[in-house]
Parts: structure tokens; sequence; C-alpha cells
């Protein structure tokens, strides 16, 4: 990639939030990282700036993370999302998978997962945390 990735972070939970930004930072020195602990805050901002990459919890304040996908494509169709959880529920997986979402990573396996759903869906795949992790 020529061009510097921009990658917007949103979480509530600043001390998540910041683990998430050492995460990335380590493994893709050259993004331009972008962080909010609120939803509303990051709308503001995807306003204003193109975003080649979200990542966001699906649990947040005011806006959850279905509702601030839908929110981010208004505003910039292009922008990927992967979307962070707890959640293992099979309809919450659905709701993932109908809305669009290229990448679904659950919590539990964040430091092994964040990584490589990064390189996949800034690759043009879609990726969603390994099945035996939902079980």
């Amino acid at each position: 990639m020529n061009k510097k990735v921009k990658i917007l972070l949103v979480d509530n939970h600043s001390a998540f939030l910041k683990g998430l930004m050492e995460v990335i930072q380590e493994e893709f020195m050259s993004f331009n990282l972008f962080c909010f602990s609120s939803s509303e805050e990051a709308l503001y901002s995807a306003k204003e700036n193109k975003y080649d990459l979200a990542i966001f919890d699906l649990e947040m304040a005011v806006i959850n993370g279905i509702s601030f996908h839908k929110e981010l494509k208004l505003l910039n169709p292009e922008t990927l999302s992967i979307l962070l959880t707890l959640h293992k529920e099979q309809d919450i997986i659905q709701s993932v998978f109908e809305k669009g979402i290229e990448g679904f990573v659950l919590k539990d396996n964040i430091l092994d997962e964040l990584v490589i759903a990064i390189k996949e869906v800034l690759k043009g795949n879609k990726y969603f945390s390994k099945l035996d992790a939902l079980n």
C-alpha cells in the first residue's frame, strides 16, 4: 500500500482502547490511528475524514456497533468495518452477516485474531472469528 492506512478505533472503555492501539501500532507502524471513546465523536470525525477501516465495539453507549456501522456507511460507504464483541449468540452473529460488516472478532480471541482480521479485511476479504470459539 502506497498511502497511509487510516484506522478509526472506537470503544468506550479507555483501557481496552489503549490496548487495541498498542496491538495495532506494534504490527502496523505506518498506519494512522484515530481513537475515540464515544461513537458520537467518531461519527463526527467521519464527517470530516475518510477512514479506510473502522474497528469498533458492539456495545457502546448511545449508539451501538450495528447502528454505528450503518451511520458510518452513510457517511463513507468505502470504509471497511471490524466489529468487536464478547457476545457469541447466533442472532447477533447472523445480524453481523446481514449488515455487511466485513469483520467480526470475539474479544476473547482479540490478541490472536485482530491482526489477522485487519490484514484480511484490508485485502478485501471477510473475517469472522474462528467457529470453535463460538461453541
